[in-house]
C-alpha cells in the first residue's frame, strides 16, 4: 500500500479504534498466479504493541487449506467519497478521492474447534448481544454448525494505515472540501467530512 508521508498513521490507538468501527475486512493470500480473497467479520486484540487478529471462514471454503502456515493480508476499508477540484480555493486542481485503510500482515493459521466457537461467540456478543445472551450456541443444531466454520489467527507482523483526507491541502482547501462534502448528505461524505474535521483540521 503506498502511503504518502502527508497521510501516514502510526498511532495505535487511531488504528485499532478505525478497524473497530470497520470490521468487515477482506483476507488476501496469495497462490501462485492468483490472490485468494475472502469477506470476513474479524475481532482484533492488541497487547501493547502486539494484535492478533481472528475470525472465521465457511469450512467448504478452500481459502482457509491454501493460507494455513502462508502470510495472509487483512485490508479494512473505512468510508471514502470523491473530491471535486471544484471545492479548493486552489484553481489549479485534479479530481482526487478521499479514503482511509488499514493493511495488517502475518502467518495465517487455523485455530481448534473450541477456539472457533470462541470466535463465533465473541462475534455475535459484539453484533447481536440480545442473540448471544439466549445461550443457543449449546443447542445441538448450532453445536453442528460449529463444524462447518474453521475459525483462524493471524499474529500481525506488519500494519500500515492510510488516512488520505486532503492533509496535502491548504487548511482553506481542507475546510471547503468538508462543507461540501456536508451538502452531499450521503452517509459516507458525511462519515469523511467528520474524519476530515478529526484527522486534518483538529490535529
Amino acid at each position: 500500500m503506498y502511503v504518502p508521508e502527508y497521510f501516514n498513521i502510526k498511532d495505535m490507538d487511531t488504528i485499532m479504534d478505525f478497524i473497530g468501527e470497520n470490521s468487515f475486512a477482506l483476507l488476501l493470500t496469495a497462490s501462485g498466479d492468483e490472490v485468494l480473497n475472502t469477506l470476513i467479520p474479524i475481532i482484533a486484540a492488541r497487547n501493547g504493541d502486539h494484535v492478533a487478529i481472528n475470525g472465521h471462514m465457511a469450512r467448504a471454503n478452500p481459502h482457509w487449506k491454501i493460507a494455513e502456515g502462508k502470510r495472509s493480508t487483512i485490508l479494512f476499508l473505512g468510508p471514502h467519497h470523491y473530491i471535486s477540484p471544484r471545492w479548493y480555493t486552489i484553481e489549479k486542481s485534479v479530481p482526487t478521492w478521499n479514503y482511509s485503510a488499514v493493511r495488517m500482515s502475518g502467518i495465517f493459521q487455523t485455530v481448534s474447534r473450541e477456539e472457533s466457537k470462541k470466535i463465533v461467540m465473541a462475534l455475535s456478543k459484539i453484533y447481536d448481544p440480545e442473540w448471544a445472551s439466549l445461550g443457543k450456541e449449546k443447542e445441538l443444531y448450532y453445536e453442528k454448525m460449529i463444524d462447518e466454520i474453521v475459525g483462524f489467527r493471524l499474529e500481525v507482523q506488519d500494519i500500515m494505515c492510510k488516512m488520505k483526507l486532503s492533509q496535502n491541502r491548504p487548511v482553506a482547501d481542507r475546510h471547503k472540501v468538508i462543507e461540501n462534502l456536508k451538502k452531499e448528505k450521503g452517509n459516507d461524505s458525511e462519515m469523511v467530512a467528520a474524519m476530515m474535521e478529526h484527522y486534518s483540521i483538529n490535529r
